[in-house]
Order: C-alpha cells, then sequence, then structure tokens
C-alpha cells in the first residue's frame, strides 16, 4: 500500500502486508486496528509538515528485517525543519527480528504502545532489536509506553535533541541499559519506571546511561527528574541541566 501522495483516508480493520507514506502533499491518513503482522510501515518524515498520519491500535508482530528493508517495523525517514504530524499510538510491538520503532523523524510521538518479546537473535553483530531507536530524531514524545521482556528500551547513540521520555515502564529481559542517549542536547527524561535488580555485565537492570555519542560528542543539558530507576549512569564528561533530581536511584 502506497500513499504518495494521499489525503483525508481512514483505513480500519486492515490486514497490511505493507505501508509507505511519503510527498510533501499527503496528509490527514489514519491506518487503525489493523494487522501489520511481519510487515513494515515507512514513513518518509523528511517529506512531511504537520500532516495529521495516525497509526493507532495496531498489532506489529514478527517482522523480520529482509537485506534490503530498514530496521524499524515503523521507520520514520528524516525529518524538516517542522514537525511532522506523526503520532503512533495504543498500538502492539512484539516477536520478528527488528526494531520496534525506528524513528529519525521531528516531532513524531509514540503514545501508549506495548512492546514485548524483542529481542536480537542474530549476536551482537547482527539486526537491532530495540523496543525503540532514535537515530537523528528532534523532539520526539514518548509517553506512556509499556517495555516488558525486550533486548533494551530507548536506544539512542547517534545523537538525540530535545526529546521528551515521562511516564514510561522498562523492564529488559537482562541488559542492563534501558535507555541509553548519547550525545544528547536537552532531552527531558522524567516520571519513569525503569525496575532494578541484577542484570549482565553485573550491573543493575533499568540503568538509564547518559554518555557520549558515537560523533564523540557528550550529552549536554539533558534534565532527569522524578523517575525511578535502577541505576543513573552519566559518563564521559556528560552533564545534567536543572532541575534534575527527585529520583529513586536502586530501586
Amino acid at each position: 500500500m502506497e500513499f504518495n501522495p494521499a489525503a483525508n483516508i481512514t483505513l480500519n480493520g486492515l490486514r497490511v502486508t505493507s505501508l509507505e507514506i511519503a510527498d510533501s502533499r499527503s496528509h490527514d491518513l489514519t491506518v487503525r486496528n489493523s494487522r501489520f503482522d511481519a510487515a513494515q510501515a515507512v514513513i518518509r518524515t523528511g517529506d512531511l509538515s504537520n500532516a495529521r498520519i495516525l497509526l493507532d491500535h495496531n498489532s506489529h508482530v514478527g517482522f523480520d528485517k529482509c537485506t534490503k528493508c530498514y530496521e524499524g517495523r515503523v521507520e520514520l525517514v528524516g525529518r524538516t525543519v517542522s514537525p511532522s504530524g506523526v503520532t503512533i499510538s495504543n498500538s502492539s510491538f512484539s516477536g520478528g527480528n527488528s526494531d520496534g520503532i525506528q524513528n529519525g523523524g521531528y516531532g513524531v510521538r509514540i503514545i501508549d504502545n506495548r512492546f514485548t518479546d524483542i529481542h536480537q537473535v542474530d549476536g551482537a553483530d547482527g539486526v537491532h532489536a530495540d523496543a525503540i531507536q532514535l537515530y537523528g530524531s528532534k523532539g520526539t514524545v514518548i509517553r506512556g509506553n509499556t517495555m516488558r521482556d525486550v533486548a533494551d528500551g530507548i536506544m539512542a547513540p547517534d545523537g538525540t535533541d530535545h526529546e521528551v521520555i515521562e511516564h514510561n515502564f522498562i523492564q529488559t529481559d537482562g541488559y542492563p541499559y534501558a535507555v541509553t542517549l548519547g550525545g544528547d542536547r536537552g532531552s527531558v527524561i522524567r516520571a519513569n519506571r525503569l525496575p532494578g535488580g541484577a542484570c549482565h555485565y553485573h550491573l543493575s537492570c533499568g540503568t538509564l546511561r547518559i554518555a557520549r555519542g558515537n560523533d564523540g560528542r557528550s550529552s549536554r543539558g539533558t534534565v532527569v527528574q522524578g523517575n525511578v530507576l535502577g541505576a543513573l549512569a552519566v559518563e564521559h564528561g556528560s552533564r545534567l541541566g536543572p532541575p534534575s533530581g527527585d529520583n529513586a536511584v536502586g530501586r
């Protein structure tokens, strides 16, 4: 299924084998109550501006990345100077061998979704299998999501920019770093629950890691406030911004 361009369309209760949304003329598109089992949705956010694109109450089960596919079962590609207007909400992501959502867009909203049983099954050099990966994104809102039995929750080592990560529950299957931000600029991480306990590498589960990005740049101005964390790791000269504090660490 290709919307390139398309406008003022709602799809409800379908079995979707593929989806691509592109073109700056595309707007007011909704896909709800549909199954994307073993399928990929690609939204070219680099084309979109306040486009009112909604994926809601869908299931994204069992997608294995193919050789020529993107890594996310929902893939958001590129960003413009204004928010894209894309929301992914109330949906379930499970199984497979791929990221749940890989986001490179501006202003994408990831709200009240469920991520379970997402694992990297082909070794350290294989396909990424993060519940959510941020890759070149800005102004993402990740709110109210539940992630259980996943390889990791939010992986963002390539630079993040004023993201908002709040009111999420994230419990990995043994990897200690539930959330990783590298090279961050001014993101807000608040009121999340990342349960602790014994995880791999003799480290605590539920660790929030604020660190240097893959480009060598340390994080600056990240606000970490009111979270329940297994541990907080601020590394490589990274600095938190005010009003960080009131976190319950070691829980």
